[in-house]
């Protein structure tokens, strides 16, 4: 296979398998700590711990979570992409450089021999890397549309992508060449 990497970002928008440069990825603390907004004195807003989940609007509740701010992947299926009215939420999946793993766990996720691991090499001007499908989460349209988009995958590796989605939902191995575009 040649580049996994389109020479120019993909000309029909924001696809699966496009690098985000920075988006927020994490989750609630533990326990879990719900939040509610209040006024302060002197006009300011701010947020008090309650007790409970107490939702507000439309059924939103907050509460208290810690993340990072991180390169992620793209795992929404650019079908689900292309109307951004449509598409309110983005599923993402946060991305580590290879340098963290040891030398014998690079060479599996590099091998492919890790399905949770994809790895993500020769990006134009970044280190080789990978992404952690374990910590697939969404985020809102609007922070993936403020954000640069660094590079789309060609639609060869988007397949290949795709069946590696498909091996760590399923555990059923898909052999790239013959995973459908439709699906």
């Amino acid at each position: 296979m040649g580049s996994w990497w389109r020479t120019e970002l993909n000309p029909q928008g924001l696809s699966q398998g496009d690098v985000i440069g920075l988006l927020i990825s994490g989750s609630a603390v533990a326990p879990m700590r719900a939040l509610r907004s209040r006024l302060l004195p002197k006009g300011k807003s701010g947020w008090e711990e309650v007790t409970g989940w107490s939702p507000g609007n439309n059924d939103v509740g907050y509460y208290l979570a810690a993340g990072k701010m991180l390169p992620c992947l793209v795992v929404s299926h650019s079908c689900d992409l292309e109307k951004p009215k449509n598409t309110a939420r983005v599923l993402i999946a946060p991305m580590r450089p290879l340098a963290a793993f040891s030398p014998e766990e690079r060479e599996l996720v590099l091998q492919r021999s890790r399905a949770n691991l994809v790895p993500l090499s020769e990006i134009p001007g970044w280190e080789d890397g990978c992404a952690d499908l374990r910590c697939i989460s969404y985020v809102d349209r609007w922070f993936v549309d403020a954000s640069e988009r660094v590079v789309s995958m060609t639609e060869e590796a988007t397949k290949i992508f795709q069946a590696q989605l498909v091996h760590f939902f399923t555990r059923i191995l898909v052999p790239a060449d013959q995973f459908n575009k439709a699906t």
